[in-house]
């Protein structure tokens, strides 16, 4: 039986991996507060692994994943419909991660976000005028998903 800091190092360690165990094989003996706090950190590791693949560069010194020009990113997402099985999470994860995503669009406090939604495109897109490479994870470790935040989109009717 895995414990959650090896699920942890396993979806930092492959991004792209399609399987995974699921949490409440890792988890079960926690309470559900626990459960809810685990579930927050894969989404946010799943986040972090996101945005070391936005900085990384090709063989030409430029974005690999992201369109140089505009910043729309051409990798699948934590939190798309397709993309969340990539980084081993499940449905209810990507769905409470999506509409995260979506709240930190508009939360004043947080700054300007990470990434931005585009409706007329229906694309997200890098915010790397104003966070640059390492600057771009203290972002996220700041303002990522907590276990309050997650149950409660998690409780609601997500997007």
């Amino acid at each position: 039986m895995e414990t959650f800091s090896e699920r942890k190092n396993g979806i930092a360690a492959t991004a792209l991996q399609a399987g995974r165990n699921r949490v409440g094989n890792v988890a079960g003996s926690l309470s559900l507060r626990g459960q809810m706090k685990a579930r927050a950190e894969l989404c946010n590791e799943a986040v972090a692994r996101l945005i070391r693949l936005c900085y990384e560069a090709d063989t030409g010194g430029g974005p690999a994943n992201v369109d140089a020009v505009t910043g729309r990113i051409l990798i699948p997402l934590p939190w798309g419909e397709k993309g969340h099985r990539r980084y081993g999470l499940r449905s209810t994860e990507q769905r409470a991660l999506r509409a995260y995503m979506f709240d930190l669009q508009s939360h004043k406090p947080a700054g300007a976000p990470i990434f931005t939604y585009d409706p007329l495109s229906r694309s997200w897109y890098l915010n790397f005028y104003d966070h640059k490479g390492p600057g771009a994870l203290e972002y996220w470790q700041q303002w990522g998903l907590n276990e309050s935040a997650y149950s409660e989109r998690v409780r609601q009717k997500v997007r």
